[in-house]
């Protein structure tokens, strides 16, 4: 349901405001639809989270010690991807907690994992901005639909 506090005072906004939250929405939908619609490539959107699903698919193959060797990286990144890996691009540099973290994404598929972690960012920015204020969600909103709108 919802507390009441938060109900009303977003009610109580005038009406051409709660429109204007809702139009700057629009752009993050239709951009996100969009996204989700043409699964990423790994060379264009999903070149950082391909090394994240990598770490993640090493984690659970049970060979987690290998997440720093250069060579066994690359073979794994080169096996889940069905990309050909480049030293500087394709070292995971992140702790061995966050490859911890991945591992539940790697029982979907690369482009609906994908899909979920950038949903889940999206939806983490704008609770965050929500939280600061209703016109900072606004704001938001707008920007990320803009910057979704032109890739």
């Amino acid at each position: 349901m919802g507390d009441g506090k938060t109900q009303t005072a977003l009610m109580a906004r005038p009406v051409w405001v709660r429109a204007l939250i809702v139009l700057a929405l629009v752009p993050v939908a239709v951009s996100w639809i969009r996204f989700a619609a043409a699964p990423p490539t790994v060379d264009a959107n999903g070149a950082d989270f391909a090394v994240f699903y990598t770490a993640g698919a090493i984690v659970a193959s049970g060979a987690a010690d290998q997440l720093y060797d250069v060579d066994a990286f690359q073979d794994a990144y080169e096996r889940v991807t069905a990309k050909p890996a480049n030293e500087a691009g394709t070292l995971f540099g992140n702790s061995p907690a966050f490859a911890l973290a991945m591992r539940p994404l790697t029982e979907l598929p690369f482009a609906a994992a994908w899909a979920l972690w950038t949903g889940l960012g999206l939806a983490a920015l704008l609770c965050g901005s929500w939280l600061i204020g209703p016109r900072s969600l606004l704001v938001t909103a707008a920007i990320v639909g803009l910057l979704l709108l032109t890739k």
